[in-house]
């Protein structure tokens, strides 16, 4: 591929993710992720150890604040993504015609996706543009042939995300096989280099209970030994939740998924990949194999293994990006087929395609846009700054907690305060942690969540609750725009009414809470504290 050529096809996308992305952390678990790569932390399960590394890595680069830095990093890792499709596309249909013609595709539809544009303007989303980086560097090393630097790249992958590397691992897997046995001389001596480089990428995982044996701010899961270390990376703490799909279920979420997957491409990007079909059957038929696995596969996996319900299946788009990554490659290959030398008579279909499907997605991608979305970080600052010294904040969710752990830990504001996540007291590790942050005894030996909360909040800490999202009885006539309430316990009083941004750029899911949310976590901690004895 032209280095020109490559350079503005990444360099365009780059900079089209950049104008959108986040100008700080945003209202998801991105202040945890944040916060674990500049700490060097541990995320939630599955714990992603590469992405810390690499984050780290990537922050000391002076590119604005440290939340900007590692959104900065997911529009790069995104931008990457479409580069490597684009050279593979190019590899298969050589020629300056098929290059542009596969530029321009790649573009349209990475560029537009509403769930690329949302993945890369956060520093969430890093995890799931490195998955497909990762995904596309090893099919680059594999069809160079190159067998050791793809098993490097494999295990980076399984390190980082073991279920992006179990639903692609038949497909790359067989794959590699096929390359091994082309080699008629050293074919063991490969196989062995190939296996022993493949455990040097397995090798990061040693991060994670590396870094629980420490004292380390975020160390989610405390995986410091072999069971608790296996829990965190096979992500056993959501396996009884997630792996009990019904058929009604599976049926559901198959369709929810194909349909996900449409609305990512378009009728014009399908009829594109449409075209990739004939071109890679005539021209490289493992490779068509491979993509139809690479589509197929995943979806299958996703609509068994998971069990969402209703409200939460807008994330079936996430978890199939690596099904349209590989069906982005069928009509990269298409687009590439119908620009190449002899089919002058096709020549403009696949831009007519490519700018169809640029206009068909732009309008969803656009909501995307977070680059005026500061509502996260000044709602977290806004909470933490009216308490008294050494308070106690007793918080009920991710969205209320992670953005508080990004201020005391990295900023190192207001880290007097004792955040307690009233939700996450039913793990053990969660209790011992507060334990050795509160200095309150006997904590971490309590079984029950509520006994714990009851045992946290008659300690000597003075403490207040904080209720997110829409609370009944706000007058319907306000903007339904994200705001915070933090209650002194006992009194009822709100000392914090803090409204946030307009809703201008604004999008996030909690616009999109129901309404008795924040009442059922006042309800919860009313029976719990308000009418339970002091204990002694």
């Amino acid at each position: 591929m032209n280095p020109l050529l490559g350079s503005a096809v990444f360099l365009t996308a780059f900079f089209s993710f950049i104008s959108r992305v986040c100008p700080t952390v945003y209202a998801d678990d991105s202040p945890e992720t944040v916060t674990a790569m500049l700490t060097l932390g541990i995320t939630h399960p599955p714990g992603d150890p590469v992405l810390a590394l690499a984050g780290k890595a990537w922050c000391l680069l002076p590119l604005g604040n440290m939340a900007l830095r590692m959104n900065l990093l997911s529009a790069f890792l995104a931008s990457l993504a479409c580069l490597l499709a684009v050279r593979l596309a190019v590899r298969i249909f050589p020629g300056r015609l098929p290059a542009v013609a596969a530029s321009l595709s790649a573009l349209a539809l990475f560029v537009f996706n509403p769930v690329m544009v949302q993945q890369a303007a956060v520093a969430k989303g890093a995890v799931y543009t490195m998955n497909m980086a990762l995904v596309l560097a090893a099919a680059t090393a594999l069809r160079n042939r190159n067998n050791i630097a793809a098993a490097l790249v494999f295990g980076l992958l399984a390190s980082h995300h073991w279920m992006t590397f179990a639903a692609v691992s038949p497909v790359l897997g067989g794959w590699w096989a096929v390359n091994l046995v082309r080699y008629k001389a050293g074919r063991p001596r490969r196989a062995m280099i190939s296996i022993l480089v493949f455990v040097l990428g397995m090798s990061v995982q040693l991060f994670l209970p590396l870094r629980a044996s420490q004292d380390i701010f975020l160390a989610w899961g405390r995986p410091s030994t072999m069971q608790r270390w296996s829990a965190h990376y096979l992500r056993k703490v959501y396996l009884p939740e997630e792996m009990r799909a019904t058929p009604l279920t599976w049926r559901r979420q198959a369709a929810e998924g194909a349909r996900t997957i449409y609305r990512q491409v378009g009728w014009p990007g399908l009829a594109l990949a449409a075209a990739g079909v004939p071109a890679l059957l005539s021209s490289a038929p493992p490779a068509l194999a491979i993509s139809g696995a690479g589509i197929l596969v995943p979806w299958i996996i996703t609509a068994v293994y998971l069990d969402l319900r209703p409200e939460l299946m807008h994330l079936l788009g996430i978890y199939l990006l690596s099904s349209w990554l590989a069906l982005v490659f069928l009509a990269v290959a298409g687009a590439s087929w119908l620009g190449g030398p002899g089919r002058k008579a096709v020549r403009l279909l696949p831009l007519l395609l490519t700018a169809g499907a640029a206009a068909i997605l732009y309008p969803a991608g656009r909501i995307y846009n977070v680059s005026h979305s500061t509502w996260s970080y000044d709602t977290a600052r806004a909470m933490l700054a009216p308490l008294p010294p050494n308070a106690g904040l007793l918080v009920t969710s991710d969205l209320d907690t992670f953005p508080l752990w990004y201020f005391q830990a990295v900023e190192g504001y207001r880290a007097d305060v004792l955040v307690v996540n009233t939700t996450m007291m039913r793990h053990q590790w969660y209790r011992e942690q507060i334990q050795g942050l509160s200095g309150v005894r006997r904590l971490g030996d309590l079984d029950d969540r509520d006994a714990a909360v009851r045992y946290m909040v008659f300690s000597s800490r003075r403490f207040w609750f904080s209720a997110a999202g829409d609370i009944v009885g706000v007058p319907p006539d306000l903007p339904r725009v994200p705001y915070h309430l933090t209650y002194q316990l006992g009194g009822g009083k709100p000392v914090v009414s803090f409204r946030g941004l307009p809703a201008r750029g604004i999008f996030d899911c909690w616009s999109r809470l129901p309404e008795p949310t924040a009442a059922r976590s006042l309800d919860y901690l009313t029976e719990v504290i308000r009418n339970t004895s002091r204990p002694r």
